[in-house]
C-alpha cells in the first residue's frame, strides 16, 4: 500500500506562510488570502533551502509583489470569468472557482483518468500564455493535484494558488517541464498502486508537447543527486521509497516516449 505523506503544497499550508478565509462582500462569495506577519522568516529559509536543492524556484519576500504574481496570474488564467484584486497591502481576494481540490481523490482513492487528463489538458493551455513577468510563456512553479480544481459537470480543471514561481531567468522550455515533473512526482508518490500509471498516462495524453515530454523520462527515471536535491523530491513524492519510486518511473518512462503518445 502506498504511504500517505503531505504534498508540497499542504506543507506550505502547515507551515501557515498565509491565513486563508472565505468571504462574502457584496453578495459574491471571495477566498481570501492573508499573508502572516511571521511568514518573511520562513520564506527566506524556504529560498535557501531551494538554492541548495538547485531547483528553479523561488518564494517572493515582498508582499507586493506576492500580490502582483497572485493576482496576474489568477486573472491570466481565469479572467474575466473570475477575477482576483489585491486586498490592501498584504492580501489578495479572489472569486471562488467551482470544482473539488483534485487532492481529495487523490487521497481517498477515487482518482479517475478522466481528471488527469482535465489537468493536463488545463496546465498545457495555462503553459500556451504569455506572461510578461517571464517576458514569455508562463509557468506555475508548483503545480501538484492540489493546485487543481477539477468541475466533474464541465469536465474541466483549474489552477490555484500562486505562492512561489519560477527563476525568470530560466528558459521556458525548462520551467514547464519542471511543471509537468512536479504533477507526475505528487501522482506517482502518492496514487494507489492501480491508479497512478492510467492516470498518468491520462495527464501525459491531454498535455502532449513533445518539446517537452521527450526529454522528461530520463529526468524522471535518473532523479536528482546531491542530498538536498534530493529531499526536495522526496517532498515532492512523498518519501515514497526510493526503490519502489524508481519502479515506477521506469514504467512511465514509456508513457513519456515519442511513439507512445499520439501524435509525437
Amino acid at each position: 500500500m502506498t504511504p500517505r505523506f503531505p504534498s508540497p503544497g499542504s506543507l506550505v499550508d502547515r507551515i501557515k506562510v498565509n491565513a486563508t478565509s472565505k468571504v462574502q462582500v457584496e453578495g459574491r462569495t471571495l477566498w481570501m488570502k492573508r499573508r502572516r506577519a511571521s511568514a518573511l522568516p520562513v520564506l527566506g529559509c524556504a529560498n535557501l533551502f531551494f538554492r541548495a536543492a538547485n531547483s528553479p524556484l523561488r518564494t517572493l519576500l515582498s508582499k507586493a509583489a506576492w500580490q502582483r504574481w497572485e493576482v496576474h496570474s489568477f486573472s491570466l488564467l481565469h479572467g474575466p470569468e473570475f477575477r482576483a484584486f489585491c486586498w490592501g497591502n498584504s492580501a489578495v481576494a479572489a472569486d471562488e472557482i467551482p470544482g473539488i481540490n483534485l487532492t481529495g481523490p487523490l487521497d481517498d482513492g477515487t482518482l479517475r483518468p478522466a481528471m488527469t487528463a482535465a489537468a493536463g489538458r488545463e496546465l498545457r493551455r495555462s503553459h500556451a500564455c504569455q506572461c510578461p513577468i517571464f517576458g514569455g510563456l508562463w509557468s506555475h512553479g508548483d503545480p501538484h493535484l492540489g493546485n487543481f480544481l477539477y468541475e466533474a459537470a464541465g469536465d474541466r480543471a483549474r489552477l490555484i494558488d500562486f505562492e512561489v514561481m519560477h527563476l525568470p531567468t530560466i528558459s521556458a522550455d525548462a520551467r514547464q517541464a519542471d511543471d509537468v515533473c512536479a504533477f507526475l512526482e505528487d501522482l506517482a508518490g502518492r496514487a494507489r498502486a492501480d491508479l497512478w500509471l492510467p492516470c498518468a498516462r491520462a495527464f501525459l495524453e491531454a498535455y502532449g508537447a513533445p518539446d517537452i515530454l521527450q526529454g522528461l523520462a530520463r529526468r524522471l527515471v535518473t532523479g536528482p543527486t546531491g542530498k538536498f536535491a534530493r529531499l526536495w523530491r522526496g517532498v515532492r513524492t512523498g518519501f515514497l521509497p526510493a526503490a519502489e519510486l524508481r519502479a515506477r518511473f521506469e514504467l512511465l518512462q514509456g508513457a513519456c516516449a515519442p511513439c507512445a503518445l499520439p501524435g509525437l
